[in-house]
């Protein structure tokens, strides 16, 4: 028989080491899982057109899920977690959004104007590298 004196460390003992090994890979499987979700959530809105009808909440859900998976890579677990539920909040808003707006008829959002570059330069002034150019070498 054991003493009575000891069971109860012994006890101790083997709860604290199952929580310890219970919380190892806890922080991986829980990133991973969530970013799953997220990347679940953005097909949803992608196939409800949310790319073409809510371009804000879709760009941000893409931005989010990419950061989070940055995170993971990087071992920052709770970080990659955050991002991917921010992530997944911005895909469900785009999905209902699109949705709204395709059951309402309304057009595509649309993008920066046609004549513009994305830094808002007009599209017919050539690129300027500040490199001499031509025979000024």
């Amino acid at each position: 028989m054991v003493p009575t004196g000891r069971r109860p460390r012994l006890t101790l003992g083997l709860l604290l080491t199952a929580v310890a090994w219970t919380g190892v890979g806890c922080g991986p499987i829980t990133a991973t899982s969530a970013i799953a979700d997220a990347s679940v959530a953005l097909d949803g809105a992608r196939g409800a057109k949310a790319p073409q009808f809510a371009v804000y909440e879709f760009v941000s859900a893409e931005l989010y899920l990419r950061k989070a998976r940055e995170e993971e890579g990087l071992s920052d677990f709770q970080a990659a977690i955050n991002f991917a539920r921010v992530a997944e909040g911005f895909a469900a808003k785009a999905k209902a959004r699109a949705s709204q707006r395709t059951r309402q008829g309304m057009a595509p959002e649309t993008a920066a104007p046609a004549a513009a570059t994305p830094l808002g330069e007009p599209a017919d002034l050539p690129a300027n590298d500040g490199l001499p150019s031509g025979g000024h070498l």
